[in-house]
């Protein structure tokens, strides 16, 4: 495959073909995506661009066969579909960035962006030397601590889902680490924090991100059927046209989301443990 040099890059749109801008940086936005979720693609960069004008890194969108033509968008294409994390790998080895915004494609930004937060938040992840920065909250960063007041703080060993995939910022080689061809996004994860184990390689995570997000996002889809939330804001946001593309998620699995978001966090670290320990023994 060819390597996007970083330093050449040019973005053509369909209605305008000449250069748009040439990038130099270290960090890139991958929004990684297939085909089958073309009809997100519109309101999701919609709300991306809405939400966050000012962008100061290149955004590549990995599909792959169809592209979306926008003037600050590049596409990575990638053929027919080997699953997400042959995917993912494909288009990873495209991108000449040490280092990888990773970004899902039913994530719809929904509040502006603090650029300069987020600029000195990555500068003090690369200080650190971070396998990665996770942006987003969940229950692993309820754990980050922040000794030094950089804003970021290590997620502890052995946390559930230490490693995470989801609007993350990576080093593109710790990423690629954790891929094994044939992975779903969650075994990835596993299989991540798993060898995250057996390695030095720091995973850190936003102090205080559940009171101070840094990136405001609404959740799209789930097993490919559009959420409550993103039906909701979507028609707020001007998308309902492409509300008609997909099902929406049934009132019972609502109810089974809903229910799973009061597990106890020790009821998650016992089970996130007895997989781990499966896989160490290589029964999981």
């Amino acid at each position: 495959m060819n390597l996007i040099d970083m330093s050449e890059v040019s973005v053509v749109s369909s209605d305008d073909k000449s250069e748009h801008r040439v990038h130099r940086d270290d960090v890139a936005i991958l929004v990684a995506s297939f085909d089958g979720y073309k009809d997100l693609w519109e309101p999701f960069f919609g709300c991306f661009f809405k939400y966050w004008p000012d962008c100061p890194y290149p955004v590549f969108l990995g599909s792959n066969a169809v592209t979306y033509h926008h003037k600050q968008i590049d596409s990575i294409l990638v053929g027919s579909d080997q699953g997400y994390t042959s995917n993912l790998i494909a288009m990873l080895e495209q991108l000449d960035y040490p280092w990888i915004i990773l970004w899902v494609d039913d994530a719809f930004l929904s509040r502006p962006v603090d650029t300069a937060r987020l600029k000195q938040l990555i500068a003090n992840a690369k200080a650190e030397q971070a396998a990665s920065l996770k942006l987003i909250a969940s229950k692993s960063t309820r754990s980050v601590a922040n000794p030094s007041s950089t804003g970021i703080g290590e997620i502890p060993r052995g946390t559930p889902y230490r490693v995470s995939i989801s609007l993350s910022l990576w080093q593109k080689r710790s990423l690629l680490d954790c891929l094994i061809p044939g992975l779903s996004a969650w075994q990835i994860e596993l299989n991540g924090t798993f060898k995250a184990l057996q390695t030095s390689n720091k995973y850190f995570g936003v102090a205080n991100v559940h009171r101070e997000p840094v990136l405001d996002f609404v959740h799209g889809v789930i097993k490919g059927k559009w959420t409550p939330e993103a039906v909701e804001f979507l028609n707020n946001e001007g998308f309902a046209r492409h509300l008609g593309t997909r099902e929406r998620l049934s009132w019972t699995s609502q109810v089974y989301i809903w229910l799973r978001n009061f597990v106890p966090d020790f009821v998650v670290n016992w089970w996130h443990q007895r997989q781990l320990q499966g896989k160490s023994t290589g029964v999981a």
